[in-house]
C-alpha cells in the first residue's frame, strides 16, 4: 500500500509540475502581431493552416521538458537528504555544520544573481545604440524573418550577461577557495 501511495505521489508531482509550467511557460496576454506571424509562417512553412498548429505543441514540449528536469532534481535532492538523514544523527555540531553548508550556498547563489544583475546593467547600454551597431541589429533581424531589431538584441544581450556572469561567478568562487586554503596554510604553520 505504501509504494501505491508513493507512485501515486510521484504522478500527482509530475503532473502538478507540468501544469505548473504550462501555465507560467505558456502566453496569458495576446500575442503580439509579429510574433503570430512568425509562428504563422513557420506553421505554412511545414504545411499546416494555423499557428496554434505549432505554437501548442512547441510549448507543451517546453513545460513536458522543464517538468522532467524539475522532477528528476525533485526526486534526487530527496533521496540525497533521505540518505543523509538516515546516514547520520543529528548532533548539535551537524545541525550547525548544516545551516553553515546552506548559508554558504545561498551566499553564492546571491552572489551569482547579483553578479548577472550587474553584468547585465553593464552590458546592455542604457542610452540609445551607435548607428553601426542598430543597423548590424535590423539586418539580422531582417534575415531571421523578424520585425524588430529588439528580438535579436535582448536575447543577444542576456545571453552575454549569463555567459560573463557564469565565469565572474566561477573565479570568485575558485578566488576564495584559494584564498581559504592559504589562510589555512597559514595558521598551520608555526
Amino acid at each position: 500500500m505504501a509504494t501505491l501511495v508513493r507512485r501515486l505521489f510521484k504522478v500527482a508531482l509530475f503532473i502538478g509540475l507540468f501544469l505548473l509550467f504550462v501555465r507560467f511557460i505558456g502566453r496569458n496576454l495576446p500575442m503580439p502581431d509579429s510574433e503570430a506571424l512568425r509562428w504563422l509562417s513557420i506553421a505554412r512553412g511545414l504545411g499546416l493552416r494555423e499557428a496554434s498548429d505549432v505554437y501548442v505543441p512547441v510549448y507543451v514540449t517546453i513545460s513536458l521538458t522543464i517538468a522532467a528536469f524539475a522532477y528528476r532534481s525533485i526526486m534526487k535532492l530527496w533521496r540525497w537528504y533521505q540518505g543523509r538523514k538516515a546516514a547520520q544523527q543529528d548532533s548539535p555540531l551537524e545541525r550547525s555544520s548544516r545551516i553553515a553548508v546552506l548559508a554558504r550556498r545561498l551566499f553564492k547563489v546571491a552572489l551569482f544573481i547579483g553578479l548577472f544583475l550587474l553584468v547585465e546593467r553593464c552590458t546592455r547600454e542604457s542610452g540609445l545604440t551607435p548607428d553601426s551597431e542598430a543597423l548590424g541589429s535590423l539586418s539580422i533581424a531582417q534575415s531571421l524573418g523578424l520585425r524588430e531589431p529588439s528580438d535579436v538584441c535582448i536575447p543577444l544581450y542576456l545571453a552575454i550577461s549569463l555567459i560573463i556572469a557564469v565565469f565572474a561567478h566561477r573565479w570568485i568562487v575558485k578566488q576564495w577557495g584559494r584564498y581559504l586554503d592559504r589562510r589555512t596554510a597559514q595558521r598551520g604553520t608555526p
